[in-house]
């Protein structure tokens, strides 16, 4: 979800002025899909949180917010047999994801989290994947998912946190890369904080190990592709040098083994008031 510039009260401290990538005025809808398309390892592990996360409850209507060119809204369908409805600010990249034959029949709209054009208690499920940072008014948005969620609904964010943002092989290679998403990315406690103002409670939260890749040389191949929001960000020349040392690198210690990254997952259910 593309924004505007605005600092991130989450993080602690005095961070960088924060940078926001705009999806709508590049041409990385054109490579999204190829450099970050789901594989089949991905598909398996993340049916199954999303099925953890709604522990059993039936979804009628899922929102996919922040959906891009639309990776997890067909297997959100598949998955909970519910109708799904990708929402993204990038008219770009709902234009990819209405082109993929695997999403035909799902509804694509544009429109930013802080101003859900649903109706309130119409959502059961929410999942913000890989979105968190790239919100303006956070707060904002939070209430609108409060909102237009039904009394059982469930809040899935899935996000790099300040706590698991180390475990990126790619970022050291980058010299200014953890600078710009320090200044953006969410601690623990401070998504959990805000997420309680705006009247939810954490219902789940822990560390998932997403398979990026069968190796290190492929992750490397994905990375170049640059398809990473903080990398956008980066200057081109400090683009150019850090992917030659990280291939470098990923050449030297390639065995065979599958890449897994580390992500924080956070399930929000709407606090019960007695």
């Amino acid at each position: 979800m593309p924004v505007s510039a605005k600092y991130n009260p989450l993080v602690a401290g005095d961070p960088p002025t924060q940078a926001f990538f705009d999806y709508d005025k590049s041409d990385i809808h054109k490579t999204y899909g190829a450099g970050r398309a789901l594989n089949a390892d991905q598909v398996e592990v993340w049916s199954a949180v999303f099925r953890e996360a709604l522990a059993g409850a039936a979804a009628r209507r899922i929102v996919d917010l922040g959906c891009g060119i639309g990776r997890f809204s067909a297997m959100l369908r598949d998955v909970s047999g519910a109708a799904v409805y990708g929402v993204d600010r990038s008219a770009r990249m709902l234009a990819m994801a209405a082109s993929d034959p695997a999403t035909h029949g799902i509804p694509w709209v544009r429109a930013s989290g802080e101003a859900l054009p649903l109706r309130a208690g119409a959502v059961d499920l929410i999942l913000m994947f890989l979105v968190f940072h790239h919100v303006v008014d956070r707060a904002a948005c939070l209430r609108e998912c409060a909102r237009v969620l039904s009394p059982r609904g469930v809040l899935i964010i899935v996000n790099s946190t300040v706590e698991t943002l180390d475990t990126q092989r790619w970022l050291p290679f980058f010299p200014s890369a953890r600078a710009i998403d320090l200044a953006r990315i969410p601690s623990h406690r401070g998504l959990v904080d805000l997420a309680a103002s705006a009247d939810f409670s954490l219902s789940l939260h822990r560390v998932v190990l997403n398979p990026v890749a069968p190796n290190l040389r492929v992750y490397a191949d994905r990375v170049a592709r640059r398809t990473i929001s903080t990398l956008q960000l980066v200057s081109d020349d400090e683009f150019a040098r850090g992917i030659a040392d990280f291939r470098r690198w990923c050449e030297g210690r390639d065995r065979g083994e599958r890449v897994d990254d580390e992500i924080d997952v956070f399930a929000f259910r709407r606090a019960v008031t007695t």
